[in-house]
């Protein structure tokens, strides 16, 4: 009975981890609910074939399907698909034999302690998040903060290895070890989610109240301008008298500094910019401003 709840408990959260790390790969929003349809009918079908059967050949074809319909919900490119498939189905595979062939000699058919798949549930919790690392790095984002987060499952690995090779424990105790740790390392990631989530959305906000802030600078830069534009032109007709009266004086010099006072009037000093694109004046004309008064 316990093997059996280990299995399904590592399954669950193995098939959370495949979602996961195609979402890492493609990062595209996608339907929740055909999300956790596909998963669940995944995890179901995934779980009672290895229960009943426990063959190789059978194992990797409801993977490597139940993958690739995962990937179809964030993409159609079959090209992209055989790509993120082929590699987490490796990923899986490798983790899998590095977990048996460590311990005992595997052969296909044989019914094997679930506490190697536990073993093997870590090392692709590993991968997953060197995979998220080196994409993240990759794609010049915000760097996310996960090597303390490797220490766990690595720290579980080693817990359950000492712990069959000392004999301190019996096959029960060993179980409740497993599902305990599998439990806290779901936990934690799951919390590790939240806090990213959490980041990003501050972020998003943070980002949209600058842009807030830019563009009514600008709004303000042009309002601006248009009231001088107005009171220039509500004294225009005063104005052309002036250079009427001093055109026929023929005071060229006077004409030219009446010309320029005109021109000192027009200017906005809060517009450092106006090179006649909105997007680039507002942001430099907000920087600059800032600039100025810090």
């Amino acid at each position: 009975m316990l093997d059996f709840i280990l299995c399904a408990l590592t399954n669950l959260f193995r098939i959370f981890l495949i979602d996961r790390c195609v979402s890492i790969f493609l990062e595209t929003g996608v339907n929740k609910k055909k999300r956790y349809i596909i998963c669940g009918c995944f995890y179901i079908i995934n779980t009672v074939l290895f229960w009943e059967f426990r063959t190789v050949w059978m194992n990797m074809i409801c993977n490597l399907i139940g993958i690739s319909a995962i990937v179809c919900l964030y993409t159609k490119s079959v090209k992209i698909n055989l790509f993120v498939t082929g590699t987490i189905y490796l990923i899986n595979c490798g983790c899998d034999v590095a977990a048996t062939s460590f311990f005992i000699h595997y052969q296909d058919g044989e019914s094997n302690n679930q506490i190697y798949a536990v073993i093997s549930f870590f090392l692709i919790f590993i991968g997953a998040l060197v995979i998220e690392k080196i994409i993240t790095i990759h794609k010049d984002a915000e760097t996310v903060q996960n090597v303390s987060l490797i220490l766990m499952p690595i720290c579980s690995i080693i817990v359950i290895t000492l712990l069959i090779y000392s004999g301190t424990c019996t096959n029960i105790g060993l179980a409740i070890v497993s599902i305990g740790l599998l439990i806290t390392n779901f936990l934690m990631l799951y919390l590790y989610n939240l806090l990213l989530h959490s980041m990003l959305r501050q972020y998003e906000t943070e980002r949209l109240k600058t842009q807030f802030q830019v563009y009514a600078n600008q709004l303000r830069v042009i309002l601006k301008g248009e009231e001088k534009i107005k009171a220039l032109r509500h004294d225009m007709k005063h104005h052309l008298n002036e250079l009427m009266l001093l055109a026929n004086k023929h005071d060229t010099a006077e004409i030219q500094e009446y010309i320029e006072q005109m021109k000192l009037f027009l200017q906005n000093p809060d517009e450092m910019v106006a090179s006649g694109n909105l997007e680039i004046d507002s942001v430099l004309n907000y920087i600059l401003r800032k600039a100025e008064k810090n």
